[in-house]
């Protein structure tokens, strides 16, 4: 098993919501970086839970499989936190609105 900050993982059954599997990580490998962790399941090191975009062209490719393909992860919840300012750069402004996009 190779794992990130999350050590308890959640699936959810996707053709039963209500279907549940709480799977507690016991792993050999510990990283915090999913690109270190995809790279260690390329290199045959153990299973990964990552999010598609990390491995969506890997699976595409045949380089990893997807094991559990009735199964998602529960939602996660992610946090935007920037300085309250009335000046907001442009740059700020456009990073925040790509990730509502990519995320919501």
């Amino acid at each position: 098993m190779i794992s990130g900050s999350i050590r308890k993982w959640r699936f959810i059954n996707e053709s039963d919501d209500k279907m549940s599997c709480d799977v507690v990580v016991n792993s050999r490998l510990s990283c915090a970086n999913g690109h270190v962790g995809r790279t260690a399941a390329l290199l045959g090191h153990g299973v990964i839970r990552a999010p598609a975009f990390y491995v969506a062209d890997d699976i595409a490719q045949g380089r990893l499989i997807e094991i559990f393909k009735d199964w998602t992860l529960a939602d996660s919840k992610v946090s935007i936190v920037y300085s309250k300012s009335v000046y907001k750069a442009r740059r700020i402004q456009v990073l925040i609105a790509f990730l509502l996009e990519q995320c919501w």
